[in-house]
């Protein structure tokens, strides 16, 4: 993590270089700073949240990202990209992200 003029910079290694992930201060943040943000994901239709299956899950050493019908595996200096079928994705959110939905979840799939 990065800090410049009271910015903080979360980054991630890739390959020979840092890449910037997000920013942010040490402001204080209220409730409603997030409710907002937060609706505007979940209901907006150009949100890129409703458009597409995301997830993603940071641990030491590991980057795993699922995005649409790819998911990406980014150890710092190794990247593996596989694509993802509608069948297999339930067996992906949980043996990658420790996702356990309950039998019977169906997840529609935007095309």
């Amino acid at each position: 993590m990065a800090q410049e003029d009271g910015l903080w910079v979360l980054q991630s290694l890739h390959g020979d270089g840092w890449t910037d992930l997000y920013a942010f201060t040490l402001e204080p943040q209220h409730a409603a700073d997030y409710e907002m943000a937060n609706h505007f994901n979940l209901t907006h239709p150009e949100s890129r949240f409703r458009k597409t299956v995301t997830a993603q899950l940071a641990a030491p050493g590991v980057r795993r990202i699922l995005r649409g019908g790819e998911l990406t595996v980014d150890e710092g200096t190794n990247v593996t990209r596989r694509p993802v079928g509608p069948d297999e994705l339930l067996a992906v959110l949980d043996e990658s992200f420790g996702l356990r939905l309950p039998d019977g979840t169906r997840i529609k799939v935007p095309v």
